[in-house]
């Protein structure tokens, strides 16, 4: 067969996570010693009803490590300026080859830091290369502008089964104190900037963000932020956090333990007619029950009992 395969291994993390336009770095390759360099942000938006979450974003690739058995010459490293030269020098098939090989690198890596937040939950992941990032003209620098690879994707991930309760029920859950934990963990390789961005919607809110900061989203949302700047770096360096949502206006309580306490309030029973005890027609009443509570945070809205 006449065409080359081509073939790059980009070790790049893309992870679950969300990217806004690429960060593009301003100065030279950051750490000539690592031969790979990417700007990564995912955005995690969480749905109404806690049962799905989708991702978008950008990964722009400003330089990878080619491995020796690469089909075509590139030197190392391989510099954003390099891809473009062999998309633009290349024949129609190996333009689509070199795409879809981007393209797949940075889509399975997003798959599986989805897959690490959304648990055993159906994740779809797709990524797909700027073309225009290909066919740029030289920004002065071998690594400016990016490739730029767009990413989006969606996955169950099952806080709370909607299928069993009401939008209602768990806005009355949250009500009661209710908080949900997500786990955020993924590693970030040297030579990748990382920004991740989790949304929730209103009511809810976070708790607890970790290191990470906290404002306002876009159309009423709650928006936490990370970011991990290791392009300098020379070794992996973890992210690992736990986000907590919850309503922000509503007081968890700390109680280990629920505890509740029933009154029954005597002094509203009213009998309509006849007798309570004793011969005569059946007797009716009204009986005012209240009940006061203290209810345990959820940190596995599994634990919720099933709708009565």
């Amino acid at each position: 067969m006449a065409h080359r395969r081509l073939r790059i291994a980009i070790t790049l993390l893309a992870t679950l996570l969300v990217l806004a336009p690429p960060l593009q770095a301003q100065g030279e390759d950051p750490n000539p010693d690592v031969h790979e360099w990417a700007d990564a942000t995912y955005r995690l938006a969480v749905q109404e009803g806690l049962s799905d979450l989708v991702l978008t974003g950008e990964v722009g690739i400003h330089e990878v490590d080619p491995p020796g058995s690469m089909a075509f010459v590139c030197p190392r490293p391989c510099t954003a300026d390099d891809i473009r030269e062999l998309y633009q020098q290349g024949s129609s098939s190996e333009k689509r080859q070199l795409k879809a090989v981007l393209e797949n690198e940075v889509a399975e890596r997003a798959q599986r830091a989805l897959e690490a937040i959304a648990g055993e939950g159906d994740s779809e992941v797709t990524a797909r290369v700027v073309e225009a990032t290909l066919t740029a003209p030289d920004g002065g620098s071998d690594f400016h502008p990016a490739i730029q690879v767009d990413v989006t994707g969606q996955a169950t991930i099952g806080l709370l089964d909607t299928s069993a309760y009401t939008e209602r029920q768990i806005d009355a859950v949250f009500q009661m104190g209710a908080v949900v934990a997500i786990p955020l963990q993924d590693t970030v390789p040297a030579g990748t900037n990382l920004t991740l961005e989790v949304t929730v919607p209103a009511p809810l809110g976070f708790m607890d963000v970790g290191d990470g900061t906290v404002e306002e989203g876009p159309n009423g949302t709650a928006l936490a932020r990370w970011s991990l700047a290791n392009a300098a770096g020379s070794s992996s360096v973890q992210l690992d956090e736990t986000v907590r949502i919850g309503r922000t206006d509503v007081a968890v309580p700390d109680e280990e333990e629920g505890e509740l306490d029933i009154t029954i309030d005597l002094s509203s029973l009213n009998i309509h007619y006849g007798q309570l005890l004793g011969e005569g027609p059946p007797a009716s009443m009204d009986l005012a029950v209240r009940i006061n509570g203290t209810f345990q945070a959820l940190a596995v809205p599994g634990a919720v009992p099933a709708p009565l």
